[in-house]
């Protein structure tokens, strides 16, 4: 496992050049950030041709030639839950998938192939959680989990 490129999601060519660097052939795309901007940018990295947007949260790309969908973690459990007013069915496929994907996940972290972001532990505890907050607001963390420690809050 490696990248073969790196582009930063901040640099408004990076779509372009995502597109232009898979030859126009990337059609799956999973979207953790869930926003406006991050789905836009999702859009014009996917091939021109179409593909799959999946999001955690409900959003939509522009294209119609992009199949939109949103992913809910939950269905892993393999128990049905109530989203809102929505019961949602156990999914026995999620569950076999991620009792799949778990162990793999698992060799790859232990193996050095991928690896986590660094933590930067927080001061006071959960009284730090609202700086760390505005960290992120203010676009200072990069590559890094916040961590805060419960014994140190005051």
């Amino acid at each position: 496992l490696g990248a073969d490129a790196v582009f930063d999601y901040n640099d408004p060519t990076s779509a372009r050049a995502i597109r232009e660097q898979t030859n126009d052939s990337l059609t799956l795309a999973f979207d953790t950030v869930s926003v406006e901007s991050s789905a836009t940018f999702c859009d014009h990295a996917l091939s021109t041709k179409g593909g799959e947007y999946s999001s955690l949260l409900p959003i939509k790309t522009a294209r119609d030639n992009i199949r939109d969908r949103s992913t809910m973690a939950y269905t892993a459990f393999g128990r049905s839950f109530k989203f809102g007013p929505r019961e949602v069915p156990a999914q026995p496929g999620d569950r076999a998938f991620m009792e799949q994907f778990s162990g793999i996940f698992q060799d790859l972290l232990t193996s050095g192939k991928i690896k986590t972001h660094p933590p930067r532990i927080g001061n006071a505890g959960l009284n730090g959680i609202l700086d760390g907050l505005q960290l992120l607001r203010d676009g200072k963390v990069r590559g890094e989990k916040l961590v805060y420690n419960i014994r140190d809050t005051h």
